[in-house]
């Protein structure tokens, strides 16, 4: 083992000590140890193979966008669903159509109608004509292509 003699601030030693606290990392008379403290973070970090030369993002922070993309895309996939179901044949008059649509709009605001409330943080949601949020992309952007 080597010894390393390191200087702290009083931010980075409030730090270790918090984590020695709530980890319960101690000396054998319960006193909170820094020195230990940092020891096991940096096993931690060597163990968890964290490169710290790379930006980090957490993953909570992705997880928390893609539950976002989901909550936008979720009313979409439900409003076309009732959609197709109302509409089994494309000899519908405009007037039935009409009414296809506003019993879609109905159903998706009972079933998921509170997420139009949500305020999302990770992602730009944007309204549609019919007021559902959508993720938008410039065009020339986009791998969905129609196929023609």
């Amino acid at each position: 083992m080597t010894s390393i003699s390191v200087r702290l601030s009083e931010d980075e030693t409030a730090y270790l000590e918090a984590i020695s606290r709530n980890k319960k990392i101690s000396k054998s008379n319960k006193q909170s140890s820094p020195g230990r403290t940092l020891k096991r973070l940096i096993k931690w970090c060597a163990d968890n193979q964290i490169d710290i030369s790379s930006s980090y993002e957490k993953p909570e922070n992705s997880s928390k966008k893609l539950l976002e993309q989901l909550h936008v895309s979720l009313p979409h996939v439900l409003y076309l669903l009732r959609l197709n179901l109302l509409l089994d044949s494309s000899k519908i008059p405009d007037e039935a159509i009409a009414k296809a649509k506003q019993q879609a709009i109905d159903y998706i605001n009972s079933v998921c109608g509170d997420f139009q409330h949500v305020e999302y943080s990770e992602i730009n949601a944007v309204g549609n004509e019919i007021g559902l949020k959508q993720l938008p992309v410039e065009k020339d952007r986009s791998a969905w292509k129609n196929s023609k």
